[in-house]
Order: C-alpha cells, then sequence, then structure tokens
C-alpha cells in the first residue's frame, strides 16, 4: 500500500517518532520535501501500518478541528420533551 500526506512543521518530530516506532513495514518512496509550511510525506507500508498512521492522522484531525456541540434552542426542547413519552 502507498500513501501520501502532508504534515505541518509542528507535527513533523511526531510523526518521524511514530514512523520509527510504530510502522516496522514503512518505507519511503521518496524523500519528504516541504511544501509551503507542511512536509509532503510519500510512504509504502502494509495495510495494517496504515490503519495505524489513519489513526494518527486521525487524531491529529481532531485536535485540529474539535467537534462542536449544537446550542439547543429550549423553546423547541421544551416542547419535544413535552410531547415525548
Amino acid at each position: 500500500m502507498e500513501t501520501s500526506f502532508y504534515v505541518k512543521d509542528e507535527r513533523l518530530e511526531e510523526c518521524k517518532t511514530f514512523i520509527r516506532k510504530s510502522l516496522p513495514s514503512a518505507r519511503f518512496i521518496r524523500d519528504p520535501f516541504k511544501v509551503g509550511n507542511k512536509w509532503n510525506i510519500n510512504l509504502e507500508l502494509t495495510v495494517e501500518d496504515g490503519n495505524k498512521l489513519s489513526s494518527l492522522q486521525n487524531r491529529w484531525h481532531l485536535e485540529d478541528n474539535p467537534i462542536k456541540k449544537k446550542k439547543k434552542n429550549k423553546l423547541i426542547q421544551f416542547f419535544f420533551n413535552f410531547y415525548v413519552v
């Protein structure tokens, strides 16, 4: 499996450490190169290691984009609770 992704400058060290420690099958297809303030990384790895990398990327996404809870309209909530048994 081949994958290509971008990593911010501040996460580069964490990414390198994660690749070394957690992805034994990972091999660089080409050297990482900088595009703006991000690094482009191209890897060849097994599906299992790809799943581990995906979980790291999902964690980063949630840190950058926290889930915002919608504010409930109290009047609508009152009527909803009143009519639902």
